[in-house]
């Protein structure tokens, strides 16, 4: 993903002072590294017959669907964004 670097530090919070950033390069010319992510769903459905066994005449047939979800199995902090003078990652375990 790009985002715009810039080589003059600006404060995030001052009131009553304008300060414009100066920028590093193109506007959107810096890209932020690789992320990825590894989800894991292990499914099982069966059947359960209720009722009469007699090769299930007048009995019915419940269906169950189970499933287990694991969502980031090799824990990765991927960078969702940097701050724009120091280029410095704001990590995130997402």
């Amino acid at each position: 993903m790009p985002y715009t670097a810039q080589s003059n530090p600006t404060p995030t919070v001052l009131s009553g002072v304008v300060i414009r950033p100066a920028l590093k390069g193109d506007i959107n010319g810096s890209r932020l590294p690789w992320s990825y992510r590894l989800n894991l769903k292990v499914d099982k459905a069966f059947g359960i017959n209720v009722g009469k066994s007699k090769n299930n005449a007048n009995g019915r047939n419940v269906y169950c669907d189970i499933y287990l979800l694991l969502t980031n199995v090799l824990n990765a902090q991927n960078v969702l964004s940097v701050y724009s003078y120091t280029g410095n990652a704001v990590m995130t375990d997402i």
